[in-house]
């Protein structure tokens, strides 16, 4: 038992970075569509990227 624990600890580990990494890909990709939209759009863009900064809405 022992081992097989052992064995499926660093696949755990390695599944929580992959979906760590997959949340930060989409949270950057917000934040360049964010950005985008401001060169669009003017301050008002960037007004809205920092709202949804401080509160976590960019997933």
């Amino acid at each position: 038992m022992g081992r097989l624990l052992a064995g499926a600890i660093p696949q755990i580990f390695e599944n929580i970075i992959l979906l760590n990494y997959n949340i930060l890909a989409r949270i950057a990709a917000t934040i360049f569509a964010e950005l985008y939209k401001f060169e669009a759009t003017g301050s008002n863009g960037l007004f809205k990227l920092e709202n949804k900064l401080m509160a976590g809405n960019l997933i």
